[in-house]
């Protein structure tokens, strides 16, 4: 328990396949990007690949409407997620998401995405 208390970001995150899309994607390829992978959020990209939002299954509760299909994931996507670095310490990042009242963070390199910590992982990992 101890060590699992002692773990790093980088060491519980999800690093291969992550949902990322650009801003400019159709919500139809967001959906599917979201039921696919089932990580309970996309990542979405500006131009320059930094981060530059979120879109979650609780986001797709809130904001289903019978227009949702025509509109852009920069439409309804939740601007500015919440996001933490590798090296900072896992319980730290529950804590941050516990206080935020998220289940995710996008690890950020360089504003770019290089992973997805959930609360499962860390769970999963002992850390909390």
């Amino acid at each position: 328990k101890l060590g699992a208390q002692l773990l790093r970001v980088a060491e519980v995150m999800v690093t291969s396949d992550l949902p990322l899309l650009p801003t400019t994607a159709p919500m139809s390829e967001v959906l599917i990007a979201l039921t696919n992978r089932n990580l309970g959020c996309v990542g979405l990209v500006d131009a320059k690949g930094h981060l530059a939002g979120i879109f979650t299954d609780g986001d797709l509760k809130r904001r289903l409407s019978p227009d949702l299909l025509s509109k852009t994931a920069a439409d309804v996507m939740t601007a500015s997620p919440k996001t933490i670095e590798a090296n900072t310490l896992a319980t730290a990042a529950v804590a941050a998401m516990d206080k935020a009242n998220v289940t995710s963070l996008w690890v950020l390199k360089n504003a770019r995405p290089t992973g997805l910590l959930r609360l499962q992982e860390c769970l999963h990992a002992g850390v909390c």
